[in-house]
């Protein structure tokens, strides 16, 4: 995370929030205060659903929060499939051309 330039964070959804251990690592981002150095790492938040979902929204909020520019966000319902895991890929691609127009 200290040298990478962008991030991917992806967690199931579980009682509207994201799964706990994310709530760590989310803990730990912002306690590296990126906000302080004046530099914006860019992020995408993807994560399943069972049904109303939470945990992308919350997930957002909390990198924005830690100082990460959250390009876009992608949700599923309970296990992906082939035309999910194509939307994950672009997903990943929107990220890469994120940087590549800084």
């Amino acid at each position: 995370v200290l040298d990478s330039k962008a991030i991917c964070l992806g967690a199931p959804t579980i009682m509207n929030k994201a799964y706990p251990s994310v709530g760590d690592i989310i803990y730990y981002l912002d306690a590296l205060n990126f906000k302080a150095t004046g530099y914006t790492k860019k992020a995408v938040v993807f994560g399943s659903k069972g049904w109303g979902g939470g945990a992308n929204k919350k997930m957002s909020a909390e990198l924005e929060a830690a100082g990460f520019d959250v390009v876009d966000q992608f949700d599923t319902i309970f296990i992906p499939d082939d035309d999910v895991l194509d939307q994950c890929y672009d997903l990943g691609k929107k990220l890469a051309q994120s940087l590549k127009d800084e």
